[in-house]
């Protein structure tokens, strides 16, 4: 859940009004909700993924 708050601070933050961002959040910010569905997507996959404990 971390996750997916920390991007969606990234996507609303002040910086989003600039006209490019720098290298891979350029296309946070041409596809920001696509990027909250991605980013949501793979934290519940890693919340849901069994932890193995010590037998």
């Amino acid at each position: 859940m971390v996750i997916v708050t920390l991007m969606v601070g990234l996507i609303t933050n002040v910086a989003s009004e600039q006209q490019q961002w720098p290298g891979w959040l350029a296309l946070m910010q041409r596809y920001p909700w696509q990027s909250l569905g991605l980013f949501a997507a793979v934290a519940v996959a890693l919340a849901s993924y069994p932890i193995a404990s010590p037998p």
